[in-house]
C-alpha cells in the first residue's frame, strides 16, 4: 500500500503543476490589459531589483529543501511532502486567477532574470497573489524537522520575500498574504493526509 501512498501524494502534485500552467498562462493572457494596482507602501520602500536572488535564491532552497529530505526524512514522510506542495501549489493557482491585477508600474522585466528557461512553464509574469517565492520556501520550513533544514528555508523565504517586493515583482499584499496563506494550508495538508492516507497503509 505504500505505492499508494506514493500514487496519492505523486497524482496531486503532477495535477497541482498543471493547474498551476493553465491559470498562469491564462493569467499572462489578459494581465496586459489590467492597470497597476495601488500600494501603500511602494513610496516609503526602495526600488532595488534582485535578479540573482531572485532566480538562485529560489534554486538554493530548491537544493536544500530537497537535500534535506532524501538525507534527514523517513521515506515514507516523502509522499505526504509531494501532498503539501500539491495543495500550496493549486491553492496558489486558483487565487491567482481570483485576484488579477497588472504588473506594479516599477516593475523590471525578465529579460534580465537568469533561468527563465528553467522556470518558464512554473513562474508567471501576471500571478501575483500570493508570492511563491515567499510561500513555497516557508511551507518547507513547516515540514522538515531537521533544524538546519527548517532555517534555512525560513531564511530563504524572508530573502525572497524581501527581494520580490523591493524590486516590485509582487505588490506587499502578496507577499504579507504568503506567510498566513502557507500556515493554513501546511495545516491543512498535515489533516487531509491523515484523513486520507490511513486507509493506504500497510
Amino acid at each position: 500500500m505504500k505505492t499508494a501512498r506514493w500514487a496519492l501524494g505523486g497524482g496531486a502534485f503532477v495535477l497541482a503543476l498543471l493547474l498551476n500552467y493553465w491559470t498562469g498562462t491564462y493569467a499572462d493572457l489578459i494581465g496586459p490589459s489590467l492597470a497597476p494596482s495601488r500600494d501603500l507602501l511602494f513610496p516609503y520602500l526602495p526600488m532595488r531589483a534582485f535578479p540573482f536572488i531572485h532566480s538562485w535564491g529560489f534554486v538554493g532552497f530548491l537544493a536544500v529543501f530537497s537535500a534535506g529530505a532524501a538525507l534527514y526524512e523517513p521515506r515514507e514522510r516523502l509522499p505526504f511532502f509531494l501532498w503539501a506542495y500539491a495543495l500550496i501549489i493549486g491553492t496558489r493557482a486558483i487565487f491567482t486567477i481570483l485576484t488579477p491585477m497588472g504588473v506594479p508600474a516599477e516593475a523590471p522585466t525578465f529579460d534580465a532574470y537568469p533561468l527563465r528557461g528553467m522556470f518558464q512553464f512554473f513562474d508567471f509574469r501576471y500571478t501575483f497573489f500570493f508570492s511563491g517565492h515567499t510561500a513555497f520556501p516557508l511551507m518547507g520550513f513547516f515540514l522538515a524537522r531537521r533544524p538546519w533544514v527548517r532555517w534555512a528555508c525560513l531564511g530563504f523565504s524572508l530573502l525572497l520575500a524581501a527581494s520580490v517586493l523591493l524590486s516590485r515583482l509582487h505588490y506587499t499584499i502578496d507577499v504579507a498574504g504568503a506567510f498566513f496563506i502557507t500556515y493554513a494550508v501546511a495545516d491543512m495538508a498535515g489533516l487531509s493526509w491523515r484523513r486520507l492516507s490511513e486507509p493506504l497503509k500497510d
